[in-house]
């Protein structure tokens, strides 16, 4: 199957634009990601504001056979191998190899998902993977029986991932591992530190390496060891092993250069400072550091993944603009307020209500769309 850059001409993204002017009682209003408006008949009467959608362009700017875009993608798996071998034949749902290396920032491997809401048409989202870190996404939709597809603009692109996230449940679930938070309370809570602090110990060791027909090797270290070790405890207690220096020669003589084996004093200090400094709450808070930082950033996630209208979208150096105020501003100079005037919205002869209010309608969207 050959694909082609032309489903610009078959399929337009946009967002609903909700109002409760009677005049929409029957109709949607949809702003496109180039920000023209579209109107659409209406088939549901519980579709919402800020909800993605496709559609056709007709006449007038009528959209028709108008779709909400899933809002909930399947993931397809990672690929790997085809960044190799960059022959199109091997791209992703019909997307060719060139169109997914098309990109400037270097990656490992992408990971795919995609959604389809209706029988020709599916959304592909592409997640690139550089050392096992989401690095950005591109979105793609294809067209079966046209046989194209097209990216997502960046406009388009922002708004569908903030719809997927503002549908995603998972946006209300604590993002932490509550078991394991627990035991981090029960540890923290029953921990003893005078069982802990006294089994610190500072010494010298030595280890003897043997070499068939080679001198042999006799290393010296200072070793530092205690009974339990993590990050907090680590301001005052080392666990580690420091090699001092080492000799060589074909017995098993040896000459330590440190007269002694236990550093009292060096002991004594750390554990001086951790009985006096030693909190069993900043011990808690330290283990839980990383949890955190992840109820932080869910928190910063699901604050930004609702949009609240009227505003402007703005993306990298304005390329892409979304005017939703812009849309907003039109809609209340040009519909509500004229709809306040009856011989405005009166039929003509031969004329139903129904008909004058999409007669009005097309006449505004006309105004809209020229500027």
């Amino acid at each position: 199957m050959i694909y082609r850059f032309d489903i610009y001409n078959t399929i337009k993204i946009g967002i609903i634009i909700k109002t409760n002017d009677a005049i929409f009682d029957n109709y949607l209003l949809i702003l496109d990601e180039d920000n023209k408006l579209w109107y659409a008949e209406k088939w549901d009467n519980y579709i919402t504001s800020n909800q993605m959608v496709c559609f056709l362009g007709g006449d007038n700017y009528k959209a028709l056979d108008v779709k909400l875009l899933p809002n909930k993608l399947t993931y397809q798996g990672k690929r790997d191998g085809c960044f190799i071998d960059r022959d199109d034949k091997k791209g992703m749902n019909g997307i060719s190899n060139n169109e997914i290396l098309n990109v400037l920032t270097g990656f490992d491997s992408v990971e795919v998902y995609s959604g389809g809401w209706y029988a020709q048409n599916t959304i592909i989202s592409l997640h690139y993977i550089k050392d096992d870190m989401n690095m950005f996404n591109r979105y793609f939709i294809t067209d079966e029986k046209a046989q194209t597809y097209r990216e997502f603009n960046e406009a388009s692109a922002s708004l569908y991932d903030s719809a997927l996230e503002k549908s995603d449940t998972n946006n209300d679930i604590c993002p932490i591992d509550i078991e394991k938070a627990s035991s981090i309370y029960n540890f923290v809570s029953s921990f003893n530190p005078y069982e802990v602090f006294e089994s610190y110990r500072v010494e010298i060791v030595y280890n003897h390496q043997s070499r068939v027909g080679r001198d042999d090797y006799f290393f010296e270290y200072k070793k530092y060891s205690i009974k339990y070790h993590d990050e907090y405890l680590a301001r005052w207690f080392k666990n580690e092993e420091v090699k001092l220096s080492f000799q060589s020669g074909y017995t098993s003589h040896f000459n330590p250069t440190v007269p002694y084996e236990r550093f009292f004093d060096e002991e004594n200090e750390a554990k001086s400072r951790a009985y006096a400094e030693y909190s069993r709450l900043e011990h808690f808070d330290t283990l839980m550091s990383s949890f955190y930082c992840s109820i932080q950033s869910h928190l910063k996630r699901i604050g930004n993944s609702y949009f609240k209208y009227p505003k402007t979208i703005f993306h990298h150096d304005d390329i892409d603009e979304i005017d939703i105020k812009k849309a907003y501003s039109w809609l209340y100079q040009n519909i509500t307020i004229p709809l306040k005037n009856y011989y405005f919205i009166k039929p003509k002869t031969s004329q139903s209500q129904e008909q004058r209010y999409e007669e009005i309608i097309i006449d505004a969207l006309k105004g809209y769309n020229i500027e």
